[in-house]
């Protein structure tokens, strides 16, 4: 069912409202859209476009990460799909990207961009057709 519990992750054990639970097999486990654990940032996000204009698909701090890996799949309104990896790096000033590990069951669904802000990085999508839903996965380790 759904409920919540006081719980800590160490070393050697769970801890679930005081009770050490040592032995520990999990089929599945959801956590809702971000993991974290320690320095490190699991995100997951969903965003769809109706206009194939260059919008923005998502941000990271710049006092918070200087780097970001994604994993995103794009769906088009034709049910074509794109899977892609993009590494983002920024020096504060600028951001520096690369796409690869791109594989389509039709052709490229479009290009995406980064740019800097004052407090974030974006990644924008411009896409070839107008309604997509990109899902995706971005990695992220603290400063």
């Amino acid at each position: 069912g759904n409920s919540s519990a006081n719980s800590t992750i160490n070393s050697t054990a769970l801890v679930v409202n005081n009770a050490v639970i040592s032995n520990l097999t999990v089929a599945s486990l959801s956590l809702g859209s971000s993991v974290s654990i320690g320095g490190y940032v699991d995100s997951y996000f969903t965003v769809s476009t109706s206009s194939a204009v260059n919008q923005p698909v998502d941000s990271f701090l710049l006092g918070t990460y200087r780097s970001a890996e994604y994993n995103l799949q794009i769906r088009d309104s034709a049910n074509n799909v794109q899977l892609s990896k993009l590494l983002v790096v920024t020096d504060g000033t600028d951001a520096y990207m690369t796409e690869y590990g791109i594989i389509t069951s039709n052709n490229t669904m479009g290009v995406f961009s980064t740019t800097v802000n004052s407090t974030a990085v974006i990644l924008s999508f411009l896409p070839t057709l107008a309604n997509n839903v990109i899902k995706a996965v971005r990695k992220t380790i603290v400063i």
